[in-house]
């Protein structure tokens, strides 16, 4: 009977035992995921979506969050000189920089003053990216360049053509590396699906309509 009662028990550990063991760890193990999902969520909730290529730029407005740093977290306004000014480390660099970039550029400014800081760096507002619509359109002006924008988005946007424009005949220009470059557009042949040669825009874009 003892025999019996001693096999049992070691059965019974073997079995049901490891199985409780295994189903504690996974949850451990989901409960780490799930923070992290959590942190990563708000994250994007909080700010805009943007490829990794995205450049900051003055005017821009950035959320920096340090984690477990109250004080040195805020929100901040890239000035026109580029630069942004944080407690501790003062004046930072922040135009022409990537968020990622910058977020590493901090945490090591921080690194002086606190153990292995991290730094989440939230794009919340853009402001530096810009495009422009003149001429012939219904209202002429500066635009946001918030999102990728076609020309015949913006064409949209501005409210359409006025009564003497020459669709046929609107030109992008732009200023790249120190040239600048005119890219015609054909809003007649493109409305006719002839040809639609429609192009995103890129940052200080002018649209002539003439």
């Amino acid at each position: 009977m003892r025999r019996f009662a001693l096999c049992f028990l070691i059965f019974w550990s073997l079995t049901v035992g490891g199985v409780i063991a295994g189903q504690g760890a996974p949850q451990a193990k989901i409960s780490v995921h799930k923070v992290n999902s959590k942190k990563e969520t708000v994250a994007r909730e909080k700010g805009i979506n943007l490829s990794k290529e995205y450049l900051i730029g003055p005017s821009d407005v950035l959320e920096i969050i340090v984690w477990k740093e109250p004080d040195l977290s805020r929100e901040v306004t890239v000035r026109p000189d580029g630069r942004i000014t944080l407690p501790l480390i003062d004046d930072v660099m922040a135009a022409g920089l990537t968020p990622m970039a910058l977020k590493k550029e901090l945490e090591k400014r921080f690194a002086e003053y606190i153990d292995t800081p991290e730094v989440t760096v939230i794009v919340k507002s853009l402001a530096s990216k810009r495009y422009y619509l003149i001429g012939e359109i219904a209202r002429p002006g500066e635009y946001l360049l918030t999102k990728p924008t076609t020309v015949l988005q913006a064409l949209a946007i501005g409210g359409g053509f006025s009564e003497w424009a020459k669709k046929d005949k609107v030109m992008v220009i732009r200023f790249e590396n120190g040239s600048r470059k005119i890219l015609h557009f054909n809003y007649e042949a493109a409305a006719k699906g002839k040809e639609i040669n429609d192009f995103f825009l890129k940052a200080d874009d002018i649209i002539l309509v003439p």
